[in-house]
């Protein structure tokens, strides 16, 4: 089991190798889409992802991952601090 601590370059190419995924910036804010459908911004504030119901709930134990504010009725996470968050 290999672990890493994030990083935002990485981050955008995981996002465009999904296919017919496209990235749009709008002022400070980045977007990722698959046919017109966001699945995840990222801001100065940190990273925002759609999840699955399971995943979710999963995430937002770890200490760095919030529900977003406006989208977490939808599934979506915040990830407010890279500097600690590790994935495996």
């Amino acid at each position: 089991m290999s672990i890493m601590l994030i990083d935002i370059g990485l981050f955008r190419s995981w996002c465009l190798q999904l296919p017919e995924a496209t990235h749009e910036v709008s002022g400070k804010e980045e977007y990722f889409k698959v046919h017109n459908n966001t699945f995840a911004m990222i801001a100065n504030n940190g990273i925002r992802i759609k999840c699955t119901p399971d995943n979710y709930k999963k995430a937002i134990q770890h200490p760095d991952i919030s529900s977003s504010k406006q989208y977490g009725h939808f599934h979506w996470i915040w990830i407010h601090s890279c500097q600690s968050l590790y994935i495996e």
